[in-house]
This record gives structure tokens, sequence and C-alpha cells, in this order.
């Protein structure tokens, strides 16, 4: 989690892009970051980031960099909701799983990490190198994301 913390600074809308592209390019050889599959297969696990990473020149403002970590905050979303509603199921007394989804949802989305996602999305959405079916893909999640969270909050 701390690595894609730390990569998570090096979107296109973080502050420190321009001062990394104004610096000089790293001598010695490059090193390409593979384009993840996106949106992941349904059934499939998402990819990890590759172990070896291009020098953080080339990682500033990366589009395969925001896809990796829109997928993984995406992926971290989906465990963090299901392992909340199940174990606020197990409670007693415990209302209906979807009230208690509801709750989860209002809790997860509003949060911290709903937010970095919508960011994520604006990120890939925005980015010149995108193409044009991945671009409306992310705009109708940030679309859904709104109307799920409008429908959650109390």
């Amino acid at each position: 989690m701390q690595l894609y913390d730390a990569l998570s600074l090096l979107v296109p809308s973080s502050p420190l892009v321009p001062l990394i592209q104004t610096t000089n390019v790293p001598p010695g050889q490059y090193i390409p970051l593979a384009m993840p599959i996106y949106p992941v297969p349904q059934g499939q696990k998402p990819q990890p980031i590759p172990k070896k990473l291009p020098h953080v020149y080339h990682l500033a403002g990366n589009l395969a960099l925001v896809l990796y970590i829109l997928i993984h905050v995406q992926a971290h979303i989906h465990t963090d909701t299901e392992a909340k509603v199940k174990a606020g199921r197990m409670r007693i007394g415990a209302r209906s799983e979807r009230e208690v989804r509801r709750q989860v949802d209002a809790e997860v989305l509003g949060g911290q990490l709903g937010h970095s996602m919508v960011n994520l999305l604006r990120d890939v959405a925005s980015h010149p190198g995108v193409e044009e079916a991945v671009r409306r893909d992310v705009e109708v999640q940030e679309f859904k994301y709104w109307c799920k969270l409008v429908a959650v909050l109390p």
C-alpha cells in the first residue's frame, strides 16, 4: 500500500509532476512501464505493478501508472466494502444486508478512498494519451460513483 501511496504523488494532477519534468532526463537505460488491461475483466485479479519501474522522471504523469493506481484503489474499495458488509452482518441484531451495505457504501465512498478514486478517474479522463473508449468508461464510472454516493447518503 505504501508503494501505491508514494506513486500517487506522480499522477498528472500532482503538483510534483511539473517540477520533476523540468529536471534533466536521467542517463541510463529506459525501462518502459507496460500498460495494464483496463478495465480488468470480470473474475480476473488485477495486474500488480511491475517490480522494475522506470526512473521517476519517466513515471511522472504516465498514463500506465495512473491506471495501475486506479485499478489498485478500485480493488481496495471493493474488498474493503465487502469485508465491512460481512462484519456488519455478523453483529448481533444486525440490520438487513441492504441497509448495512448502504451504510458501508456511504462510509467508504464518502471517505478518502472514494475521493482518491474520483481524482484518479479524472486524471485518466483528462490524460492526452488515453484511448477514447477508456475515457468514456472512466467518465461513466465517475458518473455512477456520484449517483451511488448521493443514493447512499442520509
